[in-house]
């Protein structure tokens, strides 16, 4: 039967639901992922987000403690950051209000 899944996604897919890795935490991640698009859509940057772990809510409070000299800039960024075509995707993506168009690329 031809169900259309690369023969490794379908692997890694089904070795993550035998794990219980594909239920609660998939769904805790797309929550976090549709807050990240919502904060990109306002306009919001993903500067701060490579000075630590914390939550988007407490990005006000990161962005204070750079201001004020508190933290240092990210020893390291990904490649993507600085590329124009990784700029490019990143701005697409704040578009998005279905996560699924990320991966059907039908993003605007």
């Amino acid at each position: 039967m031809d169900t259309g899944f690369h023969p490794a996604g379908a692997f890694t897919t089904v070795m993550r639901v035998f794990r219980s890795g594909g239920l609660t935490k998939d769904a805790i991640y797309l929550r976090g992922l549709l807050d990240l698009l919502a904060h990109l859509r306002r306009g919001g940057s993903l500067d701060a987000l490579f000075l630590g772990k914390f939550s988007l809510v407490d990005l006000p409070l990161v962005d204070e403690l750079a201001a004020r000299g508190v933290l240092h800039p990210p020893v390291l960024l990904p490649r993507w950051f600085d590329d124009p075509a990784g700029r490019r995707r990143l701005e697409a993506a704040s578009h998005v209000t279905d996560p699924t168009a990320l991966i059907q690329g039908v993003a605007p």
